[in-house]
């Protein structure tokens, strides 16, 4: 009689106490958990009271009850009035089971259940189970809260007093008992154990006791036992027939110990002893086999961490053998065999030795060779690639000398045996060429600490001059021209340092650049809003004349261009990034997107642009779409 008079008074004060469409503002609270936190008003003050809920087309779309702060109550649905959350709050003394929850999906399936209880102790734990859209259970835990009172010292500054519920309860779930996992049609996977632990730690030290893993038709596949977070023991693998597969040993997840392995069919598939008093604790002395009894792999280490390492095919032809001092396997001479037993490739890493690598194709022929000379502080080193039939690649050679002198060769050739490219580094010095397939000069340029200094010129596979410009320190000084195909003359300009001079006769007949749509404008104009380009040095109208002829000429740059306002932070790294900076009269733009590229251009006082220093062309950069690399830093 009591309990049904308890109902009818909340019945009765849910009624008087309805607010429809009344925000919950989950924040307004007292607790860590939702569930059992205390709510109020916006005075922070004040314990929320009655019905909070939200309608939609007349039906429930969320329901709150709350007395005297606490929920009572939750009721949460889609809009098409399917369940989300159903909590279903016991209010009666004496009852363990304190809250059933469910969450279901979307689509209606139930997703979770929930059930929050008082144990034997008397201790607020949550027992949780997860189901598949069919249905199918997929993961159970058991978590247990933690009392402030319980916490050592050191603890307790992470829980700060707005984050303790009325019973004393902090945030902090700990698992305990049995972790269960499920194959995706609902057998059991595997199981865990969990002990109870009250601190923060948990993580780290709450499994303890027997794992067991199981294939889906529910034979044991594997099975371990844990020590305070640790594997611990003896570890076991098993085939589906039930035969032992691996047999494993450790000692505080460390292994240690005989490792041992078969194969289906019984025989031995590698056997591993791990050595904790050697040099070489975590590295085993090994052995692997084929299935039919061949020997694959042998690595043998003394106590200092010395030895060798040997593989073999399953018909037994070696492929590799290398020597190992103190765990590296770069000291000693490593060679490579293939399958039928032919050279592949032999590397010595001895000090003094001149050929420290050679490298075969399967039919003998040379396919690269490296050799490295060191004497004192001078080095030199030299590396050759081959394509089939003995055509040379690549040609690389980097020396330097105890005088400072240093220089760097790389030349690329076509399969054809025509020059591909010519790059040498001499100190401060860079000389480049590249060339067609057919070994006609298509791009020459010479730089100074990495700055084009001198001619530049860019021909088409004819030989027919594009661009003969001469530079300065990255700047156009000089004479600069540009022909067309047909080869005339379409522009000339006679530059001092960047600066047109308007005393010698010059000539633009290019053609007109591109109009922009009102469409890429807008587009523009939207990057532009979504850069932090310093206003005080350059206008509004300044900043748009700039992007505007950058994207007419290099307009691939840019793509895709922002469709909507920058919104956020959400979005910042996802567009373009510019960054405009003077020197004297010439304006240099960054640009720059998100995993993608990275290049400058220069804009002249005539606003003429140009990608500055030229390391790639115009089509290279449109292709390449990569960050600009500098020469002298390969390495092979």
């Amino acid at each position: 009689m009591k309990t049904l008079y308890f109902f009818f008074f909340i019945f009765v004060f849910s009624q008087a106490f309805t607010q429809d469409n009344c925000e919950f503002k989950s924040h307004n609270k007292k607790g860590g958990h939702y569930l059992f936190s205390t709510y109020y008003e916006d005075d922070l003050k004040t314990p929320r009271e009655g019905v909070c809920q939200i309608l939609h087309l007349g039906k429930i779309y969320e329901r709150r009850t709350f007395v005297k702060g606490r929920l009572t109550e939750e009721t949460l649905n889609t809009f098409e009035g399917n369940p989300r959350v159903r909590s279903k709050f016991s209010i009666w003394d004496n009852d363990s089971i304190l809250i059933d929850q469910k969450v279901y999906y979307e689509n209606g399936p139930l997703q979770t259940h929930n059930i929050y209880y008082l144990n034997q102790e008397g201790r607020r734990c949550l027992k949780t189970v997860e189901y598949g859209l069919k249905g199918q259970k997929r993961f159970e835990r058991s978590y247990a809260w933690i009392r402030y009172s319980e916490l050592q010292e050191s603890e307790k500054s992470g829980h700060p007093p707005h984050t303790l519920d009325e019973e004393g309860y902090t945030y902090l779930m700990v698992p305990f008992g049995a972790e269960l996992t499920y194959y995706d049609g609902g057998e059991l996977f595997e199981r865990k154990q969990h002990q109870f632990i009250k601190d923060g730690n948990h993580e780290h030290r709450s499994l303890n006791g027997p794992v067991l893993t199981y294939y889906e038709n529910g034979k044991l596949k594997a099975k371990g036992t844990y020590k305070n977070g640790s594997l611990n023991g003896i570890f076991k693998s098993y085939f589906q027939d039930g035969k032992i597969q691996t047999e494993r040993k450790y000692l505080n997840d460390v292994p240690i110990g005989e490792w041992k392995g078969w194969h289906p069919n019984g025989k031995p598939s590698f056997w591993y002893i791990y050595d904790l008093n050697s040099a070489h604790p975590f590295e085993p002395n090994k052995k692997e086999w084929a299935e039919n009894g061949q020997l694959t792999l042998e690595q043998v280490l003394d106590e200092g961490a010395n030895g060798f390492l040997r593989e073999w095919t399953p018909a037994g032809i070696k492929t590799h053998d290398v020597d190992i001092q103190l765990l590296d396997r770069t000291k000693g001479i490593e060679t490579w065999w293939y399958n039928d037993g032919k050279l592949h490739s032999r590397r010595d890493y001895r000090k003094g030795q001149d050929t420290s690598l050679v490298e075969f194709y399967p039919n003998g022929e040379w396919q690269r060779l490296e050799i490295h000379k060191e004497k004192g502080s001078n080095s030199y080193k030299e590396v050759k690639r081959w394509y089939p039939k003995m055509v040379l690649e690549q040609l690389f050679i980097a020396e330097t000398r105890a005088d400072g002198f240093f220089k760097q060769v790389q030349e690329l050739y076509y399969p054809n045996g025509n020059f591909k490219s010519r790059i040498e580094y001499k100190n401060k010095e860079c000389y480049k060429e590249y060339y067609a397939s057919n070994g006609i000069k298509i791009r020459t340029l010479h730089t100074i600490l990495d700055s084009l200094h001198g001619p530049y010129q860019e021909l088409d596979s004819t030989g027919q001059v594009l661009l003969d410009y001469r530079y300065s320190a990255g700047l156009r000084d000089g004479w600069c021209r540009q022909y067309a195909a047909d080869g005339r003359l379409i522009f000339e300009k006679f530059y001092e340092m960047g600066i047109p001079n308007p005393k010698y006769a010059s000539i633009h007949k290019r053609k007109d650049l591109p109009s922009l749509t009102l469409e890429t404008k807008q587009g523009l104009e939207r990057l532009i809003k979504m850069q932090r380009i310093d206003s005080l040095l350059f206008s509004k109208k300044e900043i748009e004349a700039i992007v505007f002829l950058a994207y007419q000429h290099f307009s691939e740059q840019f793509e895709p261009l922002p469709q909507t306002e920058y919104n956020g932070l959400r979005d910042f790294h996802q567009a373009v990034r510019i960054h405009l900076r003077r020197n004297g009269q010439m304006i240099f733009m960054d640009m720059s997107a998100y995993d993608s590229s990275s290049v400058t251009f220069i804009i002249y006082p005539d606003m003429e642009i140009e990608i500055f220093n030229h390391r790639y062309t115009k089509e290279e950069l449109n292709t390449e779409q990569m960050i600009t690399p500098k020469y002298y830093m390969w390495n092979d």
